[in-house]
């Protein structure tokens, strides 16, 4: 029976899907080192610093602007070096966190950029808001490191290698070498790895179903004071607190939705800062009464503090805060809110835990016992 080598097969899968993991840093302005905060994050993410632009599978390029971004940008393509995909990182230097960033992408006219990106610095970092979350995830999707691409191409890898062995078993399935429970176990192998059906294999009758979405799309909130139910996800990294919000919102909508960005592979929380995510009503300008809070997993080490998430509760911490699991949110922070509005408070906490993992019950159960305490 022939065998197949691993290597190949990720070497050839990683070719086809252009999947990119070392990266060449250029810094064509002042950062004040913010940069380097970038660089270890994507670190964390599997990706390697390399200290050539030969060894590398893309460069990743950071350009400050103090002036004009059409000007500093074109001026800092000079800098970068040809021959490898670039990623570009445009750092715009504002210290107003919801400062509006236009698309520097018109401003690039090199094919070997594949991504511009915006985010805000200022002095030596950059602003904890919600421009750089979606500048770290959109270059991780564009290196193919998003979870959606690493789940896909390991089971693309895996299917690959066990349709070779098995139709290796089936040219010899009718030897005599082969016995008669063998075959057996064979042949169903062989089913369960042809494609897919065309239709589902069983239908489910959702009776309800239209009754339950007109009366979400209806409810309001009985207090005047408050817009918008307020629902915060709580639980371990990889729980599942950003897919719940997708899965809602696609209910919903009627359609597949990606709100939430999703990245179970790396082991780390996808969630770096508090997000509020709000569903649209179809095609309309209207949302629907209730948003969701999606914050940072807890983990062993570096999660969110049970102590962040009773200030989150409580609304004193802002859209855009990125937590800090060594050093709670002090009440001189920009994102502290001091007078909090009954809206800004969690009125609803979900606890998203895994089946596989009851270690993070006791933590649980804690926050529940102190949103108790807040409901009486």
């Amino acid at each position: 029976m022939e065998s197949i080598g691993s290597t190949n097969i990720e070497q050839n899968t990683t070719q086809s899907q252009g999947q990119l993991f070392n990266f060449f840093v250029v810094v064509t302005g002042v950062t004040h080192g913010a940069h380097e905060t970038f660089v270890r994050e994507l670190k964390r993410k599997g990706q390697n610093q390399k200290n050539s632009v030969e060894e590398s599978d893309y460069i990743l390029a950071f350009c400050p602007i103090p002036s004009r971004a059409g000007t500093d940008i074109q001026e800092a393509m000079g800098k970068i070096p040809s021959g490898k995909p670039v990623i570009l990182v445009v750092m715009h230097h504002r210290h107003d966190v919801e400062a509006y960033l236009d698309d520097s992408s018109r401003h690039v006219t090199r094919r070997d950029v594949i991504l511009t990106v915006d985010t805000l610095f200022w002095e030596r970092g950059f602003l904890n808001c919600s421009h750089y979350e979606k500048a770290f995830n959109k270059v991780l999707d564009a290196v193919g490191h998003s979870s959606s691409s690493l789940q896909w191409r390991s089971a693309m890898q895996c299917r690959s290698a066990m349709q070779g062995v098995v139709q290796s078993l089936l040219d010899r399935a009718g030897q005599s070498s082969l016995g008669t429970s063998l075959q057996q176990f064979v042949y169903k192998l062989h089913l369960a790895l042809s494609p897919f059906p065309s239709a589902p294999w069983r239908n489910i009758d959702w009776k309800g179903k239209g009754k339950l979405l007109d009366e979400v799309n209806e409810c309001e909130p009985q207090n005047e004071s408050i817009k918008h139910v307020r629902i915060l996800l709580h639980g371990p990294v990889g729980a599942g607190k950003s897919s719940f919000i997708n899965s809602v919102s696609s209910a919903l909508r009627g359609s597949t939705a990606h709100d939430a960005h999703v990245d179970n592979a790396a082991g780390t929380s996808c969630t770096i800062t508090i997000q509020t995510h709000k569903i649209q009503k179809g095609d309309s300008q209207n949302f629907y009464p209730f948003v969701f809070n999606d914050i940072t997993g807890r983990e062993e080490q570096e999660g969110i503090q049970e102590e962040d998430i009773t200030f989150v509760m409580k609304g004193h911490v802002k859209d855009g805060y990125r937590f800090n699991p060594a050093k709670l949110i002090q009440s001189d922070d920009p994102f502290y809110n001091h007078d909090p509005m009954p809206g800004d408070k969690t009125h609803v906490l979900v606890l998203v835990i895994p089946a596989d993992r009851t270690s993070s019950l006791d933590s649980m159960k804690k926050m529940r016992d102190i949103a108790v305490e807040m409901a009486d």
